[in-house]
């Protein structure tokens, strides 16, 4: 069991040194969780909504329309 438990603590370890690295703790970061929520807030911004349904195919519209 030592040896699982080793394993363990140098993945761990691993992980944490790779999110104190900064290109992953302001340039990956952003991108893994900063841009979901801005698409997110994009689509469901009702002024910008109803500009690509109206800009829009009617594929787009019923994209819109089922899923927010």
């Amino acid at each position: 069991m030592k040896s699982l438990s080793d394993l363990a603590y140098k993945a761990a370890h691993c992980y944490v040194n790779i999110h104190e690295k900064f290109w992953f703790k302001y340039i990956l970061s952003f991108f893994l969780f900063g841009i979901p929520f801005f698409l997110l807030d994009l689509c469901t911004n009702a002024g910008l909504r109803d500009f690509l349904k109206e800009k829009s195919t009617s594929e787009v519209k019923d994209f819109f329309d089922s899923n927010f």
